[in-house]
């Protein structure tokens, strides 16, 4: 993972909105929701299919359940049930079946957060969206993540357990995986060091990052950003997604 530049089929985690005291709104138009994932086309496909080399995959998720850390509130519970099969009943002729119930919080593990997920302190939102407008108990009307068209870019892997600089140029349309190390050295020893803060990007790295016009970031860690975090100056949420 020294030098890797590749086709990602999964981003974790897109890049967050700035705290602001106005808004100003995306360059994309009043309506967009997705920001620089207007970026992918069929033709940005294309050009990252003709990178891979190898055909060799990188896992990017872990497993889940109800041992797995997460930040409070969030839980999880997993039952598996055998449906119709109680006191020796059969749900189908010749046959037994296992089945999955969840119950619990889906930002647990990994997962693509939208633009809908973090706002400033005031309740602001990408392209000047307030949480009033959109966010409902029954879900986001505005910035949902089903509005985000399937990742396929450009990849790169900044392998910060290993070097500090590496020489792979960042374009505009890629996405940026940090590999810090930090899940594979503490979450099965030590669930709770692993939960309590992480390495990651700061502000200077995040407006960087939003300079390059880059679609998402995400990273071995369970929220990117470094915490506790450190001191944040306003910004203006808005065309830099």
């Amino acid at each position: 993972m020294n030098k890797l530049a590749a086709v990602l089929l999964l981003c974790l985690i897109t890049l967050p909105a700035m705290a602001a005291p106005d808004c100003a709104p995306s360059r994309r138009g009043p309506d967009d929701e997705i920001g620089n994932a207007n970026l992918i086309t069929p033709e940005s496909v294309l050009a990252a299919s003709r990178l891979v080399r190898t055909g060799k995959t990188y896992p990017l998720g872990i497993t889940i359940d109800s041992r797995t850390p997460a930040f409070p509130p969030r839980s999880m519970s997993l039952y598996v049930v055998q449906p119709r099969q109680q006191q020796s009943r059969t749900a189908l002729p010749n046959s037994t079946c296992n089945d999955d119930m969840f119950v619990g919080w889906f930002g647990i593990g990994s997962q693509l957060d939208g633009l809908g997920h973090m706002g400033d302190p005031d309740g602001m939102y990408y392209n000047c969206h307030h949480a009033r407008d959109f966010a409902d108990l029954s879900g986001l009307t505005r910035l949902g993540i089903h509005h985000v068209p399937p990742i396929v870019a450009r990849g790169v892997v900044l392998d910060m357990a290993v070097e500090q600089k590496q020489g792979t140029p960042i374009r505009e349309g890629d996405v940026v995986l940090f590999h810090t190390g930090w899940t594979d050295a503490l979450l099965e020893p030590g669930p709770a060091a692993w939960a309590a803060g992480e390495p990651g990007q700061g502000e200077e790295v995040a407006r960087y990052l939003a300079g390059k016009n880059v679609v998402a970031v995400g990273a071995d860690t369970w929220g990117v950003d470094a915490m506790p975090p450190g001191h944040c100056s306003p910004g203006r949420p808005g065309g830099k997604r």
